[in-house]
C-alpha cells in the first residue's frame, strides 16, 4: 500500500510540473487522504541595452574593423533559468555581407567593461552568415531568481576583403532569452533590439573627404568594348564627350584623355550626406551655375543639364567596388527593389570610325541600367565591366584622411618671448586660386574680469588667398587676436586670462574649395595655453598652459637669454610675485659659467667669481611688491666659457 501511494504521489508531482507556467498552485487530495500542494514557476525577462555602439561604421580609411556593445539580461521570474542572446542579421544591402561580419559574445563585469578588446569570460564565436545564438547552456550556466548577466557582444569586420564592400550596409537584432525548462512554455523572450551597420571603403572615404575637388572621370574595363588593351592601371581611358546631346564615351585610346572634357567636379548635394552632384568642370566652375549630370528617365540618357534646386534626377550615389573602380547609382533608386547603375551600351556607335562599328575611334552612350551585384560571381560579366568607372583625383587638396584620421596635424611653434603663436598646414596644391580657410575655436578659463569666458564653434573670419596657410594667435594687452596675413579677427575683447590663472585655446582649421558650399576640417585640434605672468603680461604655448604657481607659493624668477655674440651676450629676468601678499622687494642669485663681467640694468647686483646677486634695492617701482605683480631686469655680459645660467633663485624681501 506504501508503494502505491509513492507512485501515486510521484504521478500528481509529474501532472503539476507539465503544467508549466499557466497554473499557480495545485492542490491534490488521493483516496487514501494525502494531500499535496505545489507553486509552479513563473517566467520573466528584462533586456537592458547599451548596444549603440554597434551602431557602427567599419571604415577602411581609419582601420576601424571592429566594435562592441553590451546587453544585460534580468531573470525576473522566480526560478533559474539558462539564458541565450541571438543576433539576426536582415536589410543586408549585399547578399553575403553578413558572411563578412563575425561575432564573439560572452560574460563581463560591466556594461562599462565591454569594448572592443575586452577579455569575454565563456565567449562562444561566430559570423552572422545566419542567425548567430549565443547560450548558456553549453557551458552550462544558470541565471538565478533576479539576477542580471552582461554579455558583451563584439562584430568585426574582415578586413582583407573590406575594399569591395563600399557603401554596404545591414541591420542586426539582438533579442535575450530565458529558458526555464523544456518545452516553449517555459521559455520568455525580451524585445529585440535593432542596429545599423555599414561599410566605408578607403576610395569612399577620400571622394566624401574633398567636396569641390575635380578628377579625370573615364571607363576602365577595355574589353567591354572589344579591345585587348585594358586601361585600368592608366589615368583616362574611354573618355566623356561632353555635349547637350547624351553622354558617351570616346572609343578611344586613352591618350587622348586628360582636358577639361574629360573632368568632373564632384560636389556633396545639399541636405544629403552620402550623395553627390557630378559637374562638368569648366574654368570659373560655380556650383549654382555650372551644367550638371542629369537622368532623364528610367532606361533612357544622360544629359547635361541645367542645375536645378534639389533636382532628384541630380544626385548620384558613388560605391567603391574594391578594385580601384567606382560604381554610380541614380540616387533616387537607391534602397529600392529596382537600384538603377550608370552603365555604357552598344548604342551611339560611330559607323564613320576608324576600323568600322564597334571598334576603337566609335563611342558608346551612357545610360541608367538595373545594378549589378558587387559578388565576385558577376565579375566577368560584361554588365559588371560596363558598369565600372574611374575618378582620378586632379591636384593634391591636402594628405588622404586615411593618413591623417582626424585631420593634417598642423605645425604649432612660438616666438622666443611667448607672445605669439605661429600654426602652418601645407598649401593646397593645385587648389590655391579656389581655397578659402576659416579658423573655429573654444575658448575656456577665467577672464581678467573674473567671469568663466567659454565660447564654442566661433569662426574667426576667412582667408581666401590660398597661397598663405599660417594663422597667428597673438597675446596683446588689450584682446586675443587671430591673424592671416590680410586677416585679422579678435577673439575676445577680455579673452586674457585673469590673474593668476591660465586659459587655454583649441582651434582647428577648416577648408572650402570655392563654391562647393561645403567646408571641410583639415586639421586636428591645436591646444594652445595662455598663461598671465603679471599686468598686461602674458605668454602663450603651444600645448597644454603652463600653470602658474598659486598664491602663496613664492616668487618666481625666469632668465631668457635675449642676445649673444662672441664672448657674451644679454639676459632678461621676468620675476612674478605669487607670495599671496605684498613684499617689499625681491633678491635674486645665479651662476654663469665663465662670467668675466656684469652691466645691469633696472637692478642693484653685486658679483663674486661667476655667481651674481641682484636685488631691488634702489629700485622701488620694480619690487613687484603686490601679489601677483611683476618685475623685470636685465644685463649685458662677457664670458670666457659657455655663459650659461645655473643655480638660479629668487627670495623676497
Amino acid at each position: 500500500m506504501r508503494r502505491g501511494r509513492l507512485a501515486l504521489l510521484a504521478g500528481a508531482l509529474a501532472l503539476l510540473t507539465a503544467a508549466g507556467a499557466g497554473a499557480a498552485w495545485a492542490a491534490i487530495t488521493d483516496p487514501l487522504g494525502l494531500a499535496v500542494s505545489a507553486s509552479a514557476a513563473t517566467p520573466g525577462i528584462a533586456q537592458t541595452n547599451g548596444v549603440s555602439a554597434l551602431n557602427f561604421t567599419y571604415d577602411e580609411a581609419a582601420s576601424a574593423y571592429s566594435t562592441a556593445g553590451a546587453v544585460t539580461i534580468q531573470n525576473t521570474g522566480t526560478r533559474e533559468a539558462s539564458y541565450r542572446l541571438s543576433l539576426t542579421p536582415h536589410d543586408a544591402t549585399v547578399p553575403d555581407l553578413p558572411a563578412r561580419i563575425s561575432v564573439a559574445v560572452g560574460s563581463v563585469a560591466s556594461a562599462g567593461a565591454c569594448s572592443a578588446t575586452a577579455t569575454l569570460a565563456n565567449p562562444q564565436t561566430g559570423t552572422l552568415a545566419s542567425a548567430f545564438v549565443y547560450s548558456s547552456a553549453s557551458v552550462p550556466l544558470q541565471l538565478a531568481p533576479g539576477a542580471s548577466v552582461v554579455l558583451c557582444v563584439r562584430t568585426t569586420f574582415d578586413s582583407s576583403v573590406i575594399g569591395s564592400y563600399g557603401s554596404t550596409s545591414l541591420q542586426i537584432d539582438l533579442a535575450g532569452s530565458l529558458v526555464y525548462a523544456a518545452g516553449a512554455s517555459w521559455t520568455v523572450a525580451a524585445t529585440a533590439a535593432t542596429v545599423t551597420q555599414q561599410v566605408l571603403t578607403a576610395d569612399i572615404a577620400e571622394l566624401f573627404n574633398g567636396a569641390g575637388r575635380f578628377y579625370f572621370f573615364s571607363a576602365y574595363d577595355a574589353a567591354a568594348f572589344g579591345s585587348t588593351t585594358p586601361s585600368i592601371t592608366t589615368v583616362g581611358g574611354y573618355c566623356t564627350a561632353w555635349s547637350t546631346t547624351p553622354l558617351r564615351f570616346g572609343f578611344t585610346t586613352n591618350t587622348g584623355c586628360g582636358g577639361y572634357n574629360d573632368q568632373v567636379r564632384l560636389v556633396q548635394a545639399p541636405n544629403a550626406a552620402n550623395e553627390f552632384l557630378m559637374l562638368q568642370n569648366v574654368n570659373g566652375w560655380d556650383q549654382a551655375t555650372t551644367i550638371r549630370w542629369e537622368e532623364a528617365g528610367t532606361g533612357t540618357d544622360v544629359f547635361l543639364g541645367a542645375p536645378v534646386t534639389d533636382a532628384t534626377n541630380q544626385r548620384w550615389v558613388i560605391e567603391g567596388r574594391g578594385d580601384g573602380t567606382y560604381r554610380i547609382l541614380v540616387a533616387s533608386t537607391v534602397g529600392t527593389p529596382n537600384e538603377l547603375c550608370l552603365q555604357y551600351t552598344d548604342l551611339d556607335i560611330n559607323p564613320n570610325s576608324p576600323g568600322g562599328s564597334g571598334a576603337p575611334g566609335g563611342y558608346k552612350q551612357i545610360r541608367p541600367a538595373a545594378c549589378v551585384s558587387n559578388a565576385a560571381v558577376t565579375h566577368d560579366t560584361l554588365p559588371y565591366r560596363r558598369q565600372g568607372f574611374r575618378f582620378d583625383l586632379i591636384g593634391t587638396p591636402l594628405p588622404p584622411k586615411s593618413t591623417y584620421p582626424d585631420g593634417y596635424a598642423a605645425v604649432c611653434t612660438v616666438n622666443s618671448d611667448n607672445s605669439y603663436s605661429s600654426t602652418t598646414w601645407p598649401v593646397a596644391s593645385g587648389y590655391e586660386g579656389e581655397s578659402r580657410y576659416r579658423m573655429m575655436w573654444t575658448y575656456s578659463g577665467t577672464t581678467s574680469g573674473g567671469d568663466p569666458f567659454t565660447v564654442t564653434a566661433q569662426q574667426v573670419g576667412t582667408q581666401t588667398n590660398g597661397y598663405s596657410t599660417q594663422i597667428q594667435l597673438n597675446s596683446t594687452d588689450a584682446a586675443l587676436e587671430a591673424f592671416w596675413t590680410y586677416l585679422q579677427g579678435y577673439l575676445s575683447a577680455n579673452g586674457l586670462p585673469a590673474s593668476g590663472s591660465s586659459v587655454s585655446v583649441s582651434m582647428t582649421i577648416e577648408q572650402q574649395i570655392t563654391n562647393a558650399d561645403v567646408y571641410r576640417q583639415i586639421t586636428a585640434p591645436i591646444t594652445m595655453g595662455l598663461q598671465h605672468v603679471g599686468t598686461n603680461s602674458n605668454k602663450i604655448y603651444c600645448g597644454a598652459p603652463s600653470s602658474p604657481p598659486p598664491s602663496g607659493a613664492g616668487m618666481e624668477v625666469t632668465a631668457t637669454l635675449t642676445n649673444s655674440w662672441g664672448g657674451g651676450g644679454q639676459y632678461g629676468f621676468a620675476i612674478v610675485n605669487h607670495t599671496g601678499h605684498t613684499v617689499n622687494g625681491w633678491s635674486v642669485s645665479f651662476t654663469i659659467d665663465g662670467l668675466t663681467s656684469w652691466s645691469p640694468w633696472n637692478a642693484s647686483c653685486t658679483t663674486s667669481g661667476t655667481t651674481v646677486t641682484c636685488t631691488s634695492a634702489g629700485y622701488d617701482w620694480n619690487k613687484a611688491a603686490a601679489d601677483g605683480a611683476t618685475a623685470s631686469f636685465g644685463s649685458n655680459y662677457s664670458t670666457s666659457g659657455t655663459g650659461a645660467i645655473s643655480n638660479l633663485t629668487i627670495t623676497a624681501l
